[in-house]
């Protein structure tokens, strides 16, 4: 299993959005291995790289020095890479015979996503094509399996009441509705330091 926060996932598009129209995309989704500790694509995304890469309508490269590049962090951090993630200009995400070459990793276990129309409006990562390395090629998984296999939870949780959130504001700078708490002693302050 693939678990990554929403607000990780959400961080990569708005990274992949920020190349040229009508290219094909690549970012890595880096984190820890869970389970055995050997199983490639099972684990916890804690890190978004996105290599520079020849992109083109139809494919993207990433040289081998680029690639060195885009996993320096990896041995420094103890990180593995987990998955890659590109797009396709349409509707189709299948792997194509370059998609299986340019591949991040050719070994079992290996995932690749593949997104829709060069991820415009925010897609899921089922809303593409998993693919797996079944150590003989590339597999397709079924949506079922897509949806067992890439969790996708909440980067933040807030369970209070909305009337107990004050809005923000700058950090220890009280808004002139907090000094009506204080009754007349805020009025007396006021006037004092001249603020009103």
């Amino acid at each position: 299993m693939l678990t990554l926060s929403d607000a990780t996932w959400k961080q990569m598009l708005a990274m992949m959005a920020t190349s040229r129209p009508g290219v094909e995309r690549v970012a890595y989704l880096d984190g820890v291995r869970t389970a055995d500790g050997t199983s490639l694509g099972m684990g916890i995304v804690t890190t978004v790289s996105v290599p520079y890469a020849v992109q083109s309508a139809g494919h993207f490269t990433v040289s081998a020095e680029e690639m060195s590049r885009a996993g320096a962090h990896l041995r420094r951090h103890g990180l593995v890479r987990l998955a890659q993630v590109h797009t396709h200009p349409g509707h189709d995400t299948r792997h194509s015979p370059t998609d299986d070459q340019s591949a991040y990793s050719g070994k079992a276990g290996a995932v690749s996503i593949v997104l829709p129309w060069h991820a415009a409006g925010g897609p899921s990562p089922t809303d593409g094509t998993v693919h797996v390395h079944d150590g003989h090629g590339w597999r397709q998984l079924s949506q079922t399996d897509a949806e067992a296999f890439i969790r996708v939870i909440p980067a933040t949780v807030d369970t209070r009441p909305a009337a107990l959130i004050a809005p923000a504001g700058q950090p220890g700078i009280r808004s002139s509705r907090g000094r009506r708490r204080w009754g007349p002693w805020a009025t007396i302050w006021a006037h004092v330091t001249r603020r009103r």
